[in-house]
């Protein structure tokens, strides 16, 4: 063996492999209906860091102000701002608000404070509100924002603090959730995954993997097909 070769991994490279998981795991016969909606979380979380790590990588990693206020400017139009707001149902999933004309900010040239460490990737429910925006979906490469609805969001939350959580800090003991409702919500990432990586107006199809899409496609048919099975 080689003592020097070596792995390489990108963020596309996971995303495949969430896929191949999830694409293991439905062609079981013993199933985990858990295991698929812990891979379908993971790769929405990929898929989001993707589509918004397009803008240079500036705002997927680093520290969040409390009520995340941003102030933007997108081509000759006025300045706006938006803020963090509530979901109705959500107690930690949010969305930004509509975006409202602001004065643009002043500029503080004396000021000196080093930045904190910025070094970690921003929070699932962070990256939700920000696929969601022209702030940041459409800075740089002017993708289309993600519309997600407000029974959606509570879905997500759902998966996100009840499964995912839970099946990556299992403590003994426990637990079930319906079937039908963890292939809906596994449904509902990758959908909004394949809309991110392949939606219109952006650069990231042409640097996936050539079979990404075809795996994306393959999971979502089966997903649907124990749907309808469920619903039988």
């Amino acid at each position: 063996m080689c003592q020097n070769s070596r792995e390489s991994i990108n963020n596309f490279s996971l995303i495949e492999n969430n896929l191949c998981h999830l694409q293991f795991e439905l062609e079981r016969g013993n199933r985990s209906y858990f295991r698929i909606a812990k891979e379908s979380h993971q790769t929405l979380y990929r898929a989001m860091v993707e589509a918004l790590r397009r803008n240079a990588n500036l705002d997927i990693t680093g520290f969040q102000t409390r009520d995340r206020t941003h102030i933007y400017k997108m081509g000759d139009e006025p300045v706006k701002t938006i803020h963090k707001t509530e979901v109705d149902g959500c107690k930690k999933a949010w969305r930004f608000s509509e975006p409202e004309l602001c004065e643009p900010p002043k500029m503080d040239y004396n000021k000196s404070e080093i930045p904190p460490s910025s070094d970690y990737l921003i929070h699932f429910y962070d990256l939700l509100a920000m696929i969601q925006t022209e702030d940041f979906m459409k800075r740089m490469v002017y993708s289309q924002p993600v519309k997600i609805t407000d029974n959606e969001m509570r879905s997500l939350e759902w998966l996100h603090e009840c499964i995912r959580n839970r099946y990556e800090h299992f403590v003994p003991g426990s637990y079930s959730a319906p079937k039908r409702d963890l292939i809906d919500v596994s449904i509902l990432c990758i959908e909004k995954s394949i809309e991110l990586i392949y939606g219109p107006g952006d650069v990231i199809p042409s640097l996936a993997p050539e079979n990404l899409k075809t795996l994306f496609e393959n999971v979502r048919i089966k997903l649907n097909e124990l749907l309808e099975e469920q619903n039988l």
